[in-house]
């Protein structure tokens, strides 16, 4: 048989979220030798990390500047990691229809990702028009991926879908792929991150 090529994309926001909830910091790539053993004869063309640089108010306040060192700490990392990409957006204030800013039950500003779907767009439509991947790993949970899967597909890449099943996927997102796991404790487990300055989780 012969051994296929995989992408495996990760939406950083969610993933930290999934690591948040379980209180285990994972080494991401142990991660991702974990995930691609659920995959027959497969070997990692590249991860692809997606996230945005925490909000920064003008002029930014202690515990912004300290997030974002956690932020830029947490890239260094990864971009030295074998086979290893990172793409940023940025976050974006939401506002109502009169231009209200939009706050939490604790008076922060609601962000949201700005060009995150874009990134992971191209980078799916890429790597599948270029036949340089047979198959895509999705670590998220948004549908905004959506026709970033539709349009790989299309190419003939299969789409592979990692979830946690304890958190909010949505459900065009989940019918779009062609196969789903979910991210347990275990994987995360085998994952851990053992030492304090590998690739740390980054912002919060």
């Amino acid at each position: 048989m012969t051994m296929e090529r995989v992408a495996i994309f990760i939406d950083n926001a969610y993933f930290k979220i999934v690591q948040q909830q379980e209180a285990i910091p994972v080494d991401y790539e142990k991660f991702c030798d974990e995930i691609i053993d659920s995959t027959d004869q497969s070997s990692r063309f590249r991860t692809y990390v997606y996230d945005c640089p925490p909000y920064q108010s003008n002029p930014p306040t202690a515990e912004e500047m300290k997030r974002k060192s956690g932020f830029d700490a947490f890239k260094y990392n990864i971009i030295r990691l074998s086979r290893f990409e990172v793409r940023t957006g940025r976050l974006q204030i939401q506002r109502d229809e009169k231009g209200n800013i939009l706050k939490k039950a604790d008076g922060t500003p609601i962000l949201r990702q700005k060009g995150v779907d874009m990134a992971l767009g191209i980078d799916a439509a890429l790597l599948a028009a270029t036949k340089q991947v047979q198959r895509i790993i999705l670590v998220a949970g948004d549908s905004d991926f959506v026709p970033a899967i539709l349009a790989a597909k299309e190419e003939g890449v299969i789409v592979t879908l990692f979830f946690y099943p304890k958190g909010i996927v949505h459900d065009s997102l989940f019918e779009a792929c062609d196969e789903r796991f979910p991210i347990t404790r275990e994987l995360l487990q085998k994952s851990e991150r053992k030492t304090r300055e590998k690739n740390k989780i980054g912002h919060k």
